[in-house]
């Protein structure tokens, strides 16, 4: 009898192990699943901000983009008159004191001008007849010194220059402006991101993403040249700002709170009072 119980006991004892083993890996794997879970959300927990800098500077040179426009009855005669007025336009450009090299020719065109007959009553008939021809040569040229700029555009034009399009005022090597600007943008990201982290009780970890965008908006000074010519005005170069934006994102890192230390008890040592020695009689024995 003794011996059927035993029996019986083991194999529900087995019963419950073997559930137990069964039952176990789905549980090991599911908390496993869970750590992935997290560890993935993590990973893609990731912050985007954008930072915009700027840096100015006082504008070194200018632009100038002028030159001559003539007009002939046959084709030869107005490329013939437009030469001889633009080597005028030219030698005075050089005699301001600009270099060749910044001298840049930009339209060189020779147009055909035709014109439609009409009749005595006003309305047109027959083809369009050639009437003449305009010559027209504009140059790019760059003055590294801004204080004779008004000048300059005056002596060209009284050497015959009658087209000027447009003035516009520069920096001569904009990188190290550029530099402070992109600077300036990244510690404005930077901030943001670093406020951002903290208010959601995280860290920055590493940089994934950096894109840039510069503008550089420089000032243009409209001139319309008329039949008096162009009058010598004082040129006010101002400041040239540029802007750079970055726009940046970082992988977000969890923060792990360290435990305070906890205040160990200060032990008091006992005293235990030593027990004085006990003197021993000494008992001799004589000899008689």
């Amino acid at each position: 009898m003794k011996h059927k119980l035993w029996q019986a006991v083991t194999i529900v004892a087995v019963l419950l192990v073997g559930g137990w083993l069964l039952a176990a890996p789905g549980t090991f794997v599911a908390r496993a699943q869970d750590a992935d879970d997290t560890s993935a959300a993590s990973a893609n927990r990731t912050i985007s901000v954008s930072g915009t800098g700027q840096a100015s500077a006082t504008p070194d040179i200018a632009v100038v983009t002028l030159g001559v426009e003539t007009q002939a009855a046959d084709a030869g005669t107005a490329v013939s008159e437009n030469n001889t007025q633009m080597e005028a336009v030219l030698q005075a450009l050089e005699d301001g004191g600009v270099a060749q090299m910044d001298i840049q020719s930009q339209v060189i065109r020779l147009t055909p001008q035709y014109q439609q007959p009409s009749s005595s009553t006003g309305s047109t008939q027959g083809p369009a007849e050639l009437v003449g021809f305009i010559a027209t040569d504009i140059v790019q040229v760059t003055v590294r010194q801004i204080d004779s700029l008004a000048d300059l555009i005056d002596s060209a034009v009284q050497a015959g220059a009658n087209q000027i399009q447009g003035i516009s005022l520069e920096i001569s090597d904009p990188g190290n402006l550029f530099d402070q600007a992109r600077q300036a943008a990244w510690e404005d990201a930077m901030h943001k991101a670093q406020q951002l982290a903290g208010l959601s009780s995280s860290g920055l970890g590493m940089v994934l993403t950096i894109n840039e965008t510069s503008r550089t908006p420089s000032p243009v000074i409209e001139s319309v040249l008329g039949a008096g010519g162009v009058a010598a005005v004082p040129v006010q170069p101002g400041t040239e700002m540029v802007e750079v934006d970055l726009q940046v994102t970082w992988l977000l890192t969890a923060v792990t709170a360290m435990p305070s230390p906890t205040p160990t008890p200060a032990t008091s040592a006992t005293a235990t009072p030593t027990a004085a020695p006990t003197a021993t009689p000494t008992t001799s024995n004589g000899g008689g």
